[in-house]
């Protein structure tokens, strides 16, 4: 699941429209039309891992799935975590933007950057300082312009106007490159209490606004 959701947030793919055009009857799959569905999304699964995901998914074992429920579920889970830490000044920014993702559907955040992320002709994906500011406007995250300068600067330092999409991204745990994000804390020290991240994610549900972060082994992992 956590590979389908990075290449829909990735690639701007609406899973549920990609996944209705694959269905025959457009009401389920069989495991061939999944499979099409997310090689399309260039989910980076293998074919073993394809038909496992499907079986796991197939809960009645009838060699079917209703790609609508798929979708519903892919939209609640959450285990993707950010490599950026508490220790890093855009910490807040980053959970904020995290926790918008997890409330609303990939087609959501398709619309908020699709259009406006370019591409260079080195394959660079880009968007401009006012795109990306707007961006944030929609999803009710205001920041002051020393803020959003902090931000931006963390976010592709020195690139006169524009924000590397890909490592963007990459900060908010959708992609990982061999490079890794900068001042990302080391992965030996990434310790979480699976039972403690479980109440956090409660608490989440219960209030976007108020997460307490006291019970985790620091440094803190921005994982919702």
């Amino acid at each position: 699941m956590e590979e389908v959701k990075k290449a829909a947030f990735v690639g701007f793919f609406d899973v549920l429209e990609v996944l209705k055009e694959c269905s025959v009857n457009k009401s389920f799959l069989n495991s061939s039309q999944f499979e099409v569905g997310l090689k399309k999304m260039n989910v980076k699964l293998t074919d073993e891992q394809i038909k496992a995901l499907f079986e796991e998914n197939d809960k009645a074992k009838t060699g079917m799935i209703s790609y609508k429920q798929f979708a519903s579920n892919l939209e609640e889970y959450s285990l993707i975590k950010s490599p950026i830490t508490s220790n890093n000044p855009n910490f807040p920014i980053i959970r904020q933007i995290r926790l918008y993702i997890k409330s609303h559907p990939a087609s959501t955040m398709a619309t908020l950057f699709k259009d406006t992320v370019k591409l260079n002709l080195d394959g660079k994906r880009w968007v401009t300082r006012k795109d990306f500011k707007a961006a944030l406007t929609a999803m009710q995250i205001d920041l002051t312009a020393a803020k959003f300068e902090d931000l931006t600067e963390f976010l592709d330092p020195g690139s006169g106007g524009q924000i590397d999409y890909d490592y963007f991204c990459e900060v908010l745990g959708y992609i990982q490159s061999e490079e890794g994000v900068a001042g990302a804390v080391p992965a030996e020290s990434k310790v979480v209490n699976p039972m403690l991240v479980e109440k956090i994610i409660e608490e989440i549900a219960g209030s976007v606004r108020t997460v307490s972060y006291t019970h985790l082994t620091l440094p803190t992992i921005c994982s919702v």
